[in-house]
């Protein structure tokens, strides 16, 4: 028996009850072995709680409220419409290319397989004191402690490259909301057994 959550968006003036009869078919779907006929309870539609910023406050304010007993709940948040006026804008390309690039700095360093770069036979866990055959390491990670064997410049540049690219996508993302339009959606989650 395997625990389930979902979420969906939906637009702000849906058909309640169709998404309650859309979902009730989705989950009578998803669990036809146990002869499920849809969701243990029906959708909580929050209209009470402010509108959030955007999906992932939405999905907290939904952690927030819901009762834990297979609760429906669907709040509504703030969407980002990105209009063909700024998918052509330059600064919106040279931000969007700025996190791409940063990505890729982070993650060949963050992937690279230190122990085969390394020029001697053997490499030292600094941890445990094992002397490793480099021949045979296929990770970071010494095979008796698990400690990382990579030295702490390494690390300290993978955690360099990986906030530089944190801080590429956070000045994306708010000049996607300085310029963006935004349409209020739902963001329904279901919970159910299959």
């Amino acid at each position: 028996m395997s625990h389930n959550i979902k979420f969906f968006s939906y637009a702000e003036n849906v058909n309640r009850v169709k998404v309650q009869r859309e979902l009730n078919d989705y989950v009578a779907h998803e669990d036809w072995q146990e002869g499920c006929s849809g969701l243990p309870r029906n959708i909580r539609w929050l209209e009470d709680v402010n509108v959030c910023e955007d999906r992932n406050a939405a999905e907290a304010m939904i952690e927030i409220k819901d009762r834990n007993n297979y609760d429906q709940l669907a709040v509504r948040y703030y969407q980002n419409e990105l209009g063909q006026d700024l998918c052509n804008d330059e600064k919106h390309r040279e931000l969007s290319d700025a996190v791409i690039k940063a990505c890729n700095v982070y993650r060949t360093r963050a992937d690279l397989i230190y122990p085969k770069t390394y020029t001697a036979q053997f490499v030292g866990c600094k941890n445990c004191g094992s002397k490793l055959s480099v021949k045979y390491l296929k990770s970071n990670r010494c095979p008796l402690c698990g400690h990382d064997l990579r030295p702490d410049h390494i690390l300290k540049a993978i955690e360099a490259a990986h906030k530089k690219w944190d801080n590429a996508q956070k000045k994306l993302k708010d000049y996607e909301n300085k310029k963006s339009k935004k349409k209020v959606m739902w963001l329904v989650k279901i919970e159910y057994h299959t």
